[in-house]
C-alpha cells in the first residue's frame, strides 16, 4: 500500500473469476503530490451545491407523476 502513495502512475491488474470464465482488467493509478493551502485545520470549506437543480428534480419527478396518472386513468 505505501508504494501506491508515492507519486506517479501505478498499474493495476484486477482479476475477474466467475464459476464458468476469468478475465484480468488493468488500470492505471494516476497521483500526484497534494498541493498545500494557507489555511487553518480549522476552517471547513465546503463545495456549494446548485440548489437549483434539486428544484428542477422536484419538478421533473411531479410531472412525471401527474402525467403517468392521467395516461393511466384513460
Amino acid at each position: 500500500m505505501a508504494r501506491l502513495q508515492q507519486d506517479g502512475n501505478h498499474e493495476i491488474v484486477l482479476t475477474i473469476i466467475t464459476a464458468d470464465n476469468a478475465d484480468l482488467l488493468t488500470a492505471s493509478l494516476a497521483h500526484s503530490a497534494a498541493t498545500s493551502h494557507d489555511e487553518t485545520p480549522d476552517e471547513h470549506h465546503h463545495d456549494h451545491f446548485p440548489w437549483w437543480t434539486l428544484a428542477v428534480g422536484v419538478l421533473l419527478f411531479v410531472s412525471g407523476v401527474l402525467f403517468g396518472r392521467r395516461g393511466a386513468a384513460k
